[in-house]
């Protein structure tokens, strides 16, 4: 029964981080892995995008947990005074490619509330509004008036206490889940049903169902007739983007959720029978650069 600290080890009051066993997260945050100018998992997002000239990419960076606590890791573990994933992203921008990196912006909210569950590797709710606040800002910046993007009036209520993954990963089952980092999402205005295709053909989603995704279920698409714009997205994605799910899909007519790594493995979903949409977002964890 004792914890498994190559796989999570805890931090300070009852943070829970992911250990080393997972893409060498603990190396990259101390700086024992080196990152190489331009590695094979940067190529291959670049190469995917590419195909994709004509229309506005955008790569989104899901920072690691330990990106924006590092106070609550335990005095063993240092980071390194440059993150692993800098190098990386100035690689993506020097090939042309928008790049969205909201670390500074959840540094800037922590007074907010806890952006990140304690015992989980994942944002929450209120840490991916403020990814998707940023994100807005940041393409309005670039967008013409009429592709605006605004996101509808919402508030977030706390919920109930969160049992993360983190804790049956690293055998921490001596801790118990904490209220105070657990979010929901409620809509200011009337929300309307959403629309769900996927292989086994089209039924109605409420809005709070999609915040988790399978990701044998990719693609889908859905369809939200009250959207804040008309614009059209395709969003590759890993488990990062279903806290932020309710934004987008509040914020976009029509989402087709892509499996990252489809980018770049035979492109499931994404043949030349699918329309182009108006922008597309490429959503990657830190650690899995």
């Amino acid at each position: 029964d004792a914890p498994d600290f190559n796989r999570a080890f805890e931090g300070k009051e009852g943070w829970l981080f992911i250990g080393n066993s997972e893409e060498r997260a603990t190396d990259k945050l101390t700086g024992l892995m080196k990152p190489r100018r331009v590695n094979r998992r940067i190529e291959q997002i670049r190469e995917g995008l590419a195909r994709y000239e004509s229309t506005p990419r955008f790569f989104f960076l899901g920072p690691a947990k330990s990106s924006v606590y590092g106070e609550h890791l335990p005095d063993f573990v240092r980071p390194a005074p440059v993150r692993y994933s800098e190098s990386l992203l100035e690689t993506l921008r020097q090939g042309g490619l928008a790049v969205y990196d909201p670390t500074a912006a959840l540094l800037k909210a922590k007074a907010r509330g806890l952006l990140y569950y304690k015992t989980d590797t994942h944002w929450n709710a209120l840490g991916a509004s403020v990814a998707v606040e940023g994100f807005i800002d940041y393409y309005n910046r670039q967008a013409p008036p009429e592709k605006q993007l605004r996101l509808p009036p919402y508030a977030l209520v706390p919920g109930p206490p969160f049992k993360g993954n983190l804790i049956g990963f690293g055998n921490f089952i001596y801790l118990k889940p904490e209220a105070g980092d657990n979010f929901k999402v409620i809509w200011l205005q009337p929300v309307s049903k959403l629309k769900r295709i996927d292989e086994n053909g089209e039924r109605l989603a409420a809005p709070e169902e999609m915040t988790t995704m399978p990701f044998s279920n990719h693609p889908f698409t859905i369809i939200n007739p009250n959207a804040a714009s008309d614009l059209r997205v395709w969003l590759f994605r890993d488990s990062f983007s279903s806290a932020m799910a309710p934004f987008l899909h509040s914020v976009f007519a029509e989402t087709r959720h892509i499996f990252k790594h489809d980018l770049f493995t035979g492109m499931k979903g994404t043949d030349s029978s699918v329309p182009l949409p108006d922008l597309i977002i490429y959503e990657i964890v830190e650690l899995d650069l």
